[in-house]
């Protein structure tokens, strides 16, 4: 007997898909543009000319901010010194001279704090008792200005201010601070 083939299965044609690598681009290749021309640069200094430039400007920056710190500290001085006066009443048996160099001396040392250059109406008394070589012995507040700052400003001179001129002998006498 004769054998009988089974028909063939007759599949549909299959489409062929291109796969990613396979592909063609179709782009066009890119074209390269010309980077803009920059102007011509200005010659640049060597490094170590640099380097010397910097030190020079750097040094010459340093002198103009001490100076200008120089004259703004001096400003401050002087209208510290024209504000801030103190007077002295004097003891008996004192001598003008002698009156006139403790009250330089103590001038010398007194600051007026900053917040209170503005207030004139501040006045403190204080008695001083000094020992013949100038070391001041003892001192007490005669009369307070009423502003806490001022007097500590006060007590802060006449710990500054020490040795005082020596008067040679024991001496007791009232200095009077006032703000002017």
């Amino acid at each position: 007997m004769a054998k009988k083939r089974a028909p063939k299965k007759v599949s549909s044609p299959r489409r062929k898909v291109a796969s990613p690598a396979r592909k063609v681009s179709k782009k066009a290749p890119a074209v390269k543009k010309k980077a803009p021309e920059s102007p011509p640069k200005e010659p640049t200094p060597a490094p170590n000319e640099e380097k010397l430039l910097a030190r020079r400007l750097a040094a010459l920056r340093a002198q103009a901010e001490e100076k200008a710190l120089r004259e703004k500290l001096a400003r401050l001085k002087s209208s510290r010194k024209a504000k801030a006066s103190g007077g002295l009443s004097l003891g008996t048996g004192v001598s003008q001279e002698f009156a006139r160099r403790l009250m330089a001396h103590l001038k010398s040392f007194w600051a007026v704090p900053e917040v209170l250059e503005d207030r004139e109406d501040l006045t403190a008394e204080v008695e001083l008792k000094i020992a013949p070589d100038g070391r001041l012995l003892s001192y007490r507040f005669l009369r307070r200005s009423g502003e806490p700052l001022f007097d500590e400003a006060v007590v802060a001179t006449l710990k500054k201010a020490e040795p005082l001129p020596a008067p040679g002998q024991t001496l007791t006498l009232s200095a009077v601070f006032k703000i002017r």
